[in-house]
């Protein structure tokens, strides 16, 4: 079981990572909950809740096919991830969590505002993360399938 030091899970690295996000697409499978049965303290903003029902139009999607843009720029590794969720723009429900939560709001804030503050803060975490507890040799195994053990 992989595990993670105390140290790299602050409040401010965990909203660092989910820093991440800026890059690639969500599916539907992963979101209808939010878009249909949203819960009360889930933020999204309608505007964007419409968007995302014209691209996931079904309550129950068979197939993890459609794919949506995590930010409006999916493919640039920036601080737009932070802006899109603090106007209520983030697709997934840990993207309401962490702009509205008393503990991490503030970070996000000051990713939103500070783009080089983001990638600086986002290289040393992930650089710490990456070469923790690191197996090599016959200990690891590289994944054929990233989720799930060979």
């Amino acid at each position: 079981a992989l595990t993670v030091p105390p140290h790299l899970l602050t409040h401010a690295l965990i909203v660092c990572y989910a820093g991440s996000h800026s890059l690639g697409a969500g599916h539907c499978v992963n979101i209808v909950d939010r878009l249909y049965e949203p819960k009360e303290d889930d933020f999204m903003s309608n505007t964007f809740n419409l968007y995302l029902r014209f691209l996931c139009p079904d309550k129950m999607p068979l197939t993890n096919l459609t794919a949506l843009p995590n930010d409006l720029t999916p493919i640039l590794f920036d601080n737009q991830y932070f802006r899109d969720i603090l106007a209520g723009r983030g697709p997934f429900t840990i993207d309401s969590r962490i702009a509205s939560d008393q503990r991490t709001s503030s970070i996000v804030a000051a990713f939103a505002n500070d783009q080089a503050f983001f990638l600086q803060t986002f290289s040393s975490a992930f650089s710490k993360l990456s070469t923790n507890g690191v197996l090599t040799g016959n200990n690891g195994e590289v994944r054929r399938k990233c989720n799930q053990t060979n």
